[in-house]
């Protein structure tokens, strides 16, 4: 021990070795996120080809067959007329109907940001004071095995061995891959018409093109959302709801026309009673329960399917077609569905607000499917669900 601690006291610790392999580990798979990524390359085909439609005619800037690294950067600016979208979300529109995995580019370019803190020069004098203290080791070793005078049963020598190989083998990699880095991004961004440059630089570019992607994809699902409830309301919203109250009413007249007497608060309630009784009877038939159990085995086995029957739910509350759900719609799903109480209009609208993620005041598909999925999944509500899901889909089926 006197004599391993006499090899190494002098220089900087190896023990740090496996910190920088996994920092260098880093860079390589942001590297890989960029050069792998698919969806970047359906991106770039996209732009450049809004680009090249802009710009027919012009010889300069039209007919490209190369998309430069600056263009990423560079359709935000581009507004439309009135000005609502920038071509870059524009373009984004078009990958929401056509490319959709482009939506997930960001998420596939995730490494970039786990290299954020790793710097550049400090990175290579780890590099090169590993392997100024390797050499040392290596000089001791050297050192030791020629001298004449020995202690016996001094494991020194075979220990230290066997520590340097390793060692040596690990940052032989390491440095190699670190090397090759450079030589692989300068590659990649003269393709990209850029000139040589750093993989500091290069990451921050990208950084920055996460950043502006993710913040316009935000801004135009909003204002999709914000057309589509621009469309509800101007639909008249309100006055498609009287004619259902009204159809409602004059199915029951015909009842008290009947009897010759008025409707009364006390029968309404006891219409309420009724109507929630029929509704446990039903949930008692074991065909009804065997549905359920079947929705069930769809959310686990076989969502594709669940989802197929959901839509067809979501388009049947979905009156006026705009592809989102106000609260006084989603009433109508908590009703059927027992999510809240439907006689407490705070709990169905905690209920609401609990899937209506970007608090936009409308829930798309993907929220009302969650709403319904957690429906499914709450043991507690699934009694109150029963028949009534069966008859829904079937209604709608």
């Amino acid at each position: 021990y006197p004599l391993c601690a006499l090899a190494v006291s002098d220089e900087r610790p190896v023990s740090t070795q496996s910190t920088w392999e996994k920092r260098v580990g880093l860079l390589m798979n942001a590297y890989n996120s960029i050069s792998d990524n698919d969806e970047l390359r359906q991106l770039a085909e996209v732009l450049l080809y809004a680009g090249n439609y802009l710009n027919a005619g012009n010889k300069k800037k039209g007919g490209q067959y190369i998309f430069k690294l600056e263009s990423f950067l560079q359709f935000s600016g581009t507004k439309s007329n009135p000005k609502t979208y920038n071509l870059f979300q524009y373009c984004l529109k078009y990958c929401q109907e056509n490319r959709p995995d482009v939506l997930k580019i960001t998420k596939k370019m995730e490494p970039l940001l786990k290299c954020i803190k790793v710097e550049k020069e400090a990175l290579e004098d780890a590099i090169a004071g590993i392997k100024e203290s390797l050499d040392n080791v290596k000089g001791k070793l050297e050192l030791f095995s020629n001298s004449d005078s020995s202690i016996d049963g001094d494991e020194f020598v075979p220990v230290m061995q066997k520590f340097y190989d390793e060692s040596i083998k690990k940052w032989n990699k390491m440095n190699g891959d670190y090397d090759s880095l450079g030589g692989k991004i300068n590659k990649l961004a003269i393709s990209l018409g850029e000139k040589k440059t750093t993989w500091e630089e290069f990451y921050s570019f990208w950084r920055e093109f996460i950043e502006e992607f993710d913040k316009n994809l935000e801004n135009l699902v909003k204002m999709q959302k914000e057309e589509a409830k621009a469309k509800r309301k101007a639909a008249g919203g309100k006055k498609g709801k009287k004619p259902d109250k009204k159809a409602k009413s004059s199915r029951k007249k015909p009842a008290g026309k009947d009897k010759g007497e008025k409707p009364k608060k006390a029968g309404k309630k006891k219409l309420g009673k009724a109507k929630a009784v029929d509704a446990m009877d039903e949930g008692v038939d074991s065909d009804e329960d065997k549905e359920l159990q079947e929705l069930k085995r769809l959310q686990a086995e076989d969502p594709s399917v669940l989802d197929a029957k959901l839509q067809k739910v979501f388009k049947g509350i979905d009156k006026d077609g705009s592809g989102l759900l106000d609260f006084d719609e989603f009433k109508v799903a908590a009703k059927k569905f027992d999510m809240g109480n439907p006689e407490d209009a705070e709990d169905v609208k905690a209920a609401f607000d609990s899937v209506d993620v970007d608090g936009s005041g409308t829930l798309d598909f993907e929220e009302f499917k969650a709403a319904i999925v957690t429906a499914l999944s709450d043991q507690h509500k699934i009694a109150g669900v029963r028949g009534k899901m069966n008859k829904m889909f079937k209604s709608w089926n």
